[in-house]
């Protein structure tokens, strides 16, 4: 049977024991460690802010329980009456780490 993770969630984030405790728990790593781990994997993530999912293959945006959109990040940011193009760019005014998100150097838009 496939197992998605197998031991406590620390010892799937860093198995090699290589990273003190306040390492492992910022979420920049948490981050860096399932894009490495999971390249090649599904990824459903389900987030609050837009720098966990502003570098996935695909978004699906939802409002009061239904699909508002689902494209590439790429695309929807091209959009201007794009709902995740307007979260981003919220976001993006409040958070100077944003700025350096692989989408948005994709677009030009930092």
């Amino acid at each position: 049977d496939p197992v998605m993770f197998d031991g406590t969630i620390r010892g799937n984030l860093d198995p090699m024991n290589e990273y003190p405790d306040s390492r492992i728990w910022e979420d920049r790593i948490i981050q860096e460690i399932i894009r490495q781990e999971f390249k090649d994997c599904t990824v459903l993530a389900i987030a609050h802010r837009m720098n966990t999912v502003i570098d996935s293959d695909l978004i699906l945006v939802l409002g009061e329980g239904s699909i508002l959109e689902y494209d590439a990040p790429t695309k929807l940011l091209q959009r201007e009456d794009s709902t995740f193009s307007k979260l981003t760019k919220e976001y993006s005014q409040q958070s100077q780490h944003f700025k350096s998100s692989t989408a948005m150097h994709r677009m030009g838009s930092y």
